[in-house]
């Protein structure tokens, strides 16, 4: 069953979010699900509220993630690909403009080569968004960008 499937429509005409786990939808898709939705529905418009930000005027609409594999095994990393294609398909899909970077860190020495073959069977557009950080480049990255 497809996210947009949990969608209805309330009286004001607004999306009302029902996402239920029904058996055919993977317990950790609809906890992406539920991460995105709160991101979107509670945490952009309550940081966008706070006045003393650098620039409270300018809505908060996208967000920057930081993702530590620091002891990642090449088998996890194998084990995990189906659930990084399910985000990224839900990402992509159903909330393509909250994403403006991700900062991968503590990647292990083969994950430069696993990289190159599996971003691939991402986005285009969401590959061009991943940058992956050697130990010497995160905290200049990072200050530049946080």
């Amino acid at each position: 069953k497809a996210v947009a499937d949990y969608e209805k429509q309330g009286k004001d005409g607004k999306a009302i979010s029902q996402a239920k786990s029904d058996g055919r939808t993977p317990q950790g898709l609809v906890r992406l699900f539920a991460l995105y939705e709160n991101l979107t529905r509670f945490n952009m418009p309550f940081c966008t509220q706070l006045q003393d930000r650098e620039f409270p005027g300018t809505p908060i609409t996208m967000s920057t993630n930081i993702v530590d594999i620091q002891g990642v095994s090449l088998r996890q990393f194998w084990n995990l690909k189906n659930h990084m294609q399910a985000a990224s398909q839900l990402a992509t899909a159903h909330y393509p403009e909250t994403l403006d970077r991700i900062f991968v860190i503590g990647a292990p020495s083969f994950f430069i080569t696993v990289w190159g073959w599996v971003k691939r069977w991402f986005d285009p557009i969401t590959v061009s968004k991943i940058f992956i950080l050697s130990e010497a480049e995160v905290k200049p990255t990072l200050e530049a960008y946080i």
